[in-house]
């Protein structure tokens, strides 16, 4: 029986996302804008922790050090 429910669960999910993805709307959070990553690079770049640069933008810790983690060449 409960794996008759997840299933159902599971279908009616796939079929919001298709349906909210057919009128155009993506799932998900929205992406970090240019000039949040920009500022953020700036201040890492000026010698302030990659923590403390997220707290004073106002993202998360964890977004901030894949951010620059990415945007570093190797």
């Amino acid at each position: 029986m409960a794996h008759f429910e997840q299933r159902l669960i599971s279908e009616s999910t796939k079929d919001g996302l298709a349906n909210a993805r057919k009128h155009g709307r993506t799932p998900g959070r929205p992406p970090l804008q240019p000039e949040t990553i920009s500022a953020l690079q700036d201040l890492v770049n000026a010698g302030k922790y990659v923590a403390q640069a997220a707290k004073h933008l106002g993202i998360g810790r964890s977004t901030a050090y894949k951010v620059i983690r990415n945007s570093t060449p190797l």
